[in-house]
């Protein structure tokens, strides 16, 4: 049975002379949109706690406001510009996230790798 210390010196073996290498793929991942862990769930920095009182009495004035129909154009337009960089980031990120994994088990099995490694699942996307 491997103990932690045979985990630890393997990881060493495999980084030899590509400390940088992975360094820097690894923050060209995470740029492009790929994550490498898990943080369990969404965490907001900021908190808002949403109260029946913030809201105001009869809607129907709010909806049928000039000010409303004056940005109701630009909030869809920032729904529709979000909505299709969240689609982009998706497909970019998860054939990312997959060059990243081939790149990593590639360093742990000792093999030559490189930075194109990281972009080599787009062939498979299309």
């Amino acid at each position: 049975m491997k103990r932690a210390a045979d985990f630890r010196a393997h990881a060493r073996a495999s980084l030899a002379n590509h400390w940088w290498l992975a360094i820097g793929v690894s923050f060209l991942a995470a740029f492009f949109g790929s994550t490498s862990s898990s943080t369990g769930g969404y965490t907001s920095l900021f908190t808002y706690r949403f109260e029946q009182r913030d809201l105001p009495e009869d809607l129907s004035d709010v909806f049928h406001s000039d000010e409303f129909r004056i940005m109701l154009p630009f909030f869809i337009a920032i729904i529709a510009v979000v909505t299709v960089f969240s689609i982009a980031m998706l497909v970019i990120g998860s054939a990312v996230q997959l060059g990243y994994n081939r790149f990593c088990l590639d360093l742990a099995d000792q093999k030559e790798t490189s930075v194109g490694r990281l972009f080599s699942a787009f062939q498979i996307i299309g």
